[in-house]
């Protein structure tokens, strides 16, 4: 609905409260900190001028930036590998910081992360090493394709004058191989296929090692070592295999046992110094931002208004003699612009993420987010009307939201599809056919886009202009709110703007359709006026503003410039209006897909070929023209809407969020 008020908070507190006070922001996750240091430089940090705040205020005089920490980051890649080590997903939650009992200095979590990493590693390391010669017994099943023959593998593999090599190649690779065999003194065997490719075994005269190894070197030939107990004949290599496997299997349910014992025991304490790291990662980067002196330390930030009662209590109670101050933004907009955090209802708060695309708007201008979601999702009904498309695409939307809350894409797309079930619904169609919806409810009034032609595009035109005129509006609020006079009251997208775009859609209204219109002497005055203050807006804001010289540059190339531009703002409105036809022109082609569709279905004649279209039309139709309208519709709002009134460079909102280490 509108951008949150937001307010500079400045804090200051004993030192020896440092602690608390940050992880009291980081777990409250909506104060932005900005540098206390430059804030008290610049004489931006305001104090009470009264006895209780007299220490802090002299001892501003020493004050300098706080020397950070060290970053635990190695100590927090020492927890991650010990949560690997158990198998465990690390969970940040500000829930495992509020056990009282816990001692929270980062030398007790390290003392702890290194107790339980030197009781893990044993077992772990036996564990990995027992996966490891499983997989390596894994791939040396392959002798077994030997057994047959009975080869003893001791002797290929201790010949005097003959080398053999186990390993493993890519099929494209072992093409590649294949294609040179005329050029290759040895022998390759093909063995079986593993995991990781194909297993060969070659054999070759040792007097050649130097060539075969330079080949099998071009086609990344892997070799995989025979360990000496397999080195016996194939069948006898085999059962060894299998007799180990077990074993394994054995051994590793015994350590998997063992540290699922110490995960059960001891996760909730891991995960809690896994919460500690991260706060403390917070804080380091929070640090950056305080300036202290010897005994106080100083802090400030953007919050919003209505979180300062909250944020106040929270650090009031954690000691006597916190000074918290609130200054709203006519005090903090002197030297800063205020970042900017958007509020809006659920219905449209997923378009936030297609404005903020386009950029994010300035904390004083006007949020475009409500406009935007009404607009687009009305846009895209009317491209895309069809009562079971759009069902569908609700459905699609809501189901794939419920997997992934967090991707807006989906929202949006649930939105979309009602919006075009809602138009689909008046046009009368349903996945393509027409009639049918009218033939439930025969006292509905239709609009079938392929039997109103003329009507469509002229609607859809007149939507645009009915757009465009709230776009002027939007403009000339932002300029003005921020006394933008020139651009506000005299420039192209401001009130002089809308005044010339009005005045000549009367007269094309009055001219194409014989409609009552103004006076033809008192549409040439309204035009010429607005055209001159829009070509003199310049030297009239100055003029009206008291301000000099007139112009700020040589008057000759000022007017020059200002004739270009009244010809471009001409051509603008007239192609920003004709661009909106593009609305009417989908929902037709929407029609005439389907026609086009049920033609091939009649021509193929019979009933399974009549299925076969209607579910490849579609498909086709949901997704390909679906996306078509999906990005004719954002265009339209970017670049037809948003370059009237939208500049989009404000600062996004971004808070200390102890949730996103």
């Amino acid at each position: 609905m509108a951008v949150e008020k937001m307010s500079m908070v400045n804090l200051v507190a004993d030192l020896a409260l440092l602690d608390d006070v940050l992880k009291e922001i980081a777990l409250f996750e909506r104060i932005q900190l900005v540098n206390a240091y430059h804030e008290i430089e610049e004489s931006n940090f305001r104090l009470s001028m009264v006895d209780e705040n007299r220490d802090e205020i002299l001892n501003m005089c020493r004050i300098e930036p706080y020397k950070t920490q060290v970053d635990p980051k190695a100590l927090m890649e020492k927890a991650e590998k010990l949560l690997m080590m158990l198998d465990l997903e690390k969970k940040i939650d500000s829930a495992y910081l509020e056990d009282p009992v816990w001692d929270w200095t980062l030398e007790r979590v390290e003392t702890q992360i290194d107790l339980f990493t030197d009781e893990v590693s044993g077992a772990y390391s036996v564990l990995s090493a027992l996966r490891e010669e499983r997989v390596h017994l894994k791939e040396l099943e392959c002798l077994g394709k030997l057994q047959e023959t009975e080869v003893d593998l001791e002797e290929i593999t201790t010949m005097e004058h003959f080398s053999a090599r186990l390993g493993v190649l890519s099929k494209e690779n072992r093409y590649k191989l294949s294609l040179n065999y005329e050029n290759i003194t040895a022998v390759v065997m093909h063995l079986d296929t593993i995991d990781r490719g194909e297993a060969e075994l070659i054999i070759s005269p040792k007097e050649l090692d130097a060539e075969t190894d330079r080949i099998l070197r071009s086609v990344y030939f892997e070799e995989i070592p025979i360990p000496d107990a397999y080195k016996v004949k194939a069948p006898e290599a085999l059962r060894r295999i299998r007799v180990r496997q077990d074993e394994i299997e054995v051994e590793m349910a015994a350590k998997l046992r063992e540290l699922e014992v110490f995960k059960r025991s001891y996760q909730n304490q891991i995960q809690a110094s896994i919460n500690a790291l991260a706060l403390e990662r917070v804080k380091v980067k929070m640090r950056r931002s305080i300036a202290t002196t010897r005994n106080f330390f100083y802090l400030a930030g953007w919050i919003p208004e209505r979180d300062e009662a909250d944020f106040e209590e929270r650090v009031k109670i954690l000691g006597p003699g916190t000074i918290v101050l609130f200054n709203d933004t006519s005090n903090a907009i002197e030297k800063h612009t205020p970042p900017t955090l958007l509020k809006n209802r659920w219905l449209v708060r997923p378009f936030e993420m297609l404005v903020n695309m386009y950029g994010t708007p300035a904390y004083n201008e006007t949020d475009p987010t409500v406009f935007f979601g009404l607009t687009y999702m009305t846009l895209f009904g009317a491209m895309f009307g069809d009562l079971g498309q759009g069902i569908v695409l609700f459905l699609a939307g809501m189901v794939l939201t419920r997997k992934n809350p967090e991707n807006l894409y989906f929202h949006i797309l649930a939105r979309l599809g009602i919006s075009s079930a809602f138009f689909g619904f008046f046009y009368d169609s349903f996945f393509g056919y027409e009639h049918l919806i009218s033939k439930l409810f025969p006292f509905m009034p239709f609009l079938r886009p392929i039997e109103n032609i003329n009507t469509i595009l002229g609607v859809s035109v007149g939507v645009g202009v009915f757009l465009l005129i709230i776009s002027f509006a939007y403009s000339i609020l932002n300029k003005l709110r921020i006394g933008d006079v020139k651009e506000g009251w005299l420039g192209r997208n401001g009130v002089a703007g809308l005044i010339l775009y009005l005045t000549l859609i009367q007269a094309v209204l009055n001219v194409a359709f014989d409609l009552p219109g103004l006076p033809t002497l008192m549409t040439v005055v309204l035009v010429m006026a607005s055209v001159g203050a829009i070509i003199g807006r310049e030297p009239l804001a100055n003029l009206l503003k008291g301000a000099r010289p007139l112009y700020h540059e040589k008057v000759s190339e000022y007017y020059v410039e200002s004739g270009f531009d009244i010809l471009e703002t001409f051509l603008s409105f007239l192609s920003n209006s004709i661009s909106f036809i593009r609305v009417g022109a989908f929902a037709l082609n929407h029609v005439g897909l389907f026609v086009a569709f049920h033609t091939m279905g009649a021509l193929i004649g019979n009933l399974g070929g009549e299925i076969l279209m209607f579910f490849l039309g579609n498909l086709i139709v949901i997704f390909l023209e679906g996306l078509i309208v999906m990005i004719q519709g954002l265009r339209l709002m970017y670049y037809e809407l948003f370059s009237k009134y939208y500049s989009g460079d404000g600062e996004a909102f971004d808070p200390v969020r102890f949730q996103e280490v």
